[in-house]
C-alpha cells in the first residue's frame, strides 16, 4: 500500500517537466503527506492546470466514516467504490518519494523510496466527488500493484508509478479499459533507490526535510 509520501519539488522543476501545464499557486514543500492532506494532482478533466485535492475519499453511498486512500489495480474494475471512477475520473498524483514500513521482528522500520534517476514521481490515481453535510467534497486514491524486485524486500505492495510522460498522458486521456490495466503494471526492476529513515516520519505532525535524511544501517553482530 501507500500510506505516506512527500512532495518537495521546486516550482522550476515542475514547470520544466510539465511544460504545458499551468501552475496557478505557490507550491509548499511537504515531507510527510498523510491521508486527508491536500495534494497536487492533474485531473483528466483539467489536464493543463494543476489542482489541489484531498487524499482519500468516501465509498459510494456514504456521507461519513473512514476514507479510502488506496485501490488495488488488479480489481479496480470490480470494486463498487472504484469501477465507475476509473472510467472517467483519473488523475496524476505528484510526488518526489513515498515511505513504506518494513517489519523487522516485532518492530517496523520506515524507508524512503524515490526514483533512482531522481525524477518526479507520478502515481496513478482516481478521484471521486460527493456531498457531505451539504458540502461538495472531492478526493483521490492512489492505485497499488505488485512490487518490483527491490521494493519486494520492503513490502508486498507498491504504488502504481507512471515513469514516462507517455504513460502519464495516457492515464489522463480517453483510453480503453485494457490500456488502463496495462499502464498499472509494476515498475521495472532497478528503478528505485530505497533507504532507511527516522521513525519520526510515523508522527503526522512531523514535516521537515530531516525526514528525507538517510539513517545508517546497523551492522549485524554475527
Amino acid at each position: 500500500m501507500c500510506g505516506r509520501f512527500s512532495n518537495s519539488i521546486s516550482e522550476s522543476k515542475l514547470e520544466k517537466y510539465f511544460s504545458r501545464v499551468r501552475l496557478d499557486e505557490l507550491i509548499q514543500a511537504s515531507y510527510n503527506i498523510c491521508p486527508t492532506d491536500s495534494c497536487l494532482v492533474l485531473k483528466n478533466e483539467m489536464p493543463y492546470v494543476f489542482s489541489k485535492m484531498s487524499w482519500g475519499f468516501l465509498p459510494f453511498g456514504k456521507s461519513d466514516g473512514n476514507v479510502l486512500i488506496n485501490a488495488r489495480s488488479e480489481t479496480i474494475f470490480e470494486k463498487p467504490s472504484f469501477k465507475h471512477n476509473v472510467q472517467d475520473k483519473r488523475c496524476l498524483v505528484i510526488a518526489d518519494s513515498f515511505y513504506e514500513w518494513k517489519k523487522v521482528g516485532k518492530d517496523r522500520m520506515p524507508y524512503r523510496i524515490h526514483l533512482r534517476n531522481d525524477e518526479i514521481m507520478v502515481f496513478a490515481g482516481i478521484y471521486h466527488e460527493w456531498i457531505s453535510n451539504g458540502n461538495h467534497c472531492s478526493g483521490f486514491v492512489i492505485l497499488t500493484n505488485q512490487p518490483n524486485k527491490e521494493m519486494s524486500k520492503i513490502h508486498n505492495r507498491a504504488p502504481v508509478i507512471l515513469e514516462t510522460k507517455e504513460k502519464q498522458m495516457a492515464w489522463i486521456s480517453d483510453i480503453s479499459s485494457k490500456n488502463i490495466l496495462e499502464l498499472t503494471e509494476p515498475l521495472a526492476d532497478n528503478s528505485l533507490h530505497i533507504y532507511k529513515v527516522s521513525k519520526a516520519v510515523g508522527k503526522t505532525s512531523n514535516n521537515s526535510i530531516d525526514l528525507h535524511c538517510e539513517l545508517p544501517e546497523q551492522p549485524t553482530l554475527f
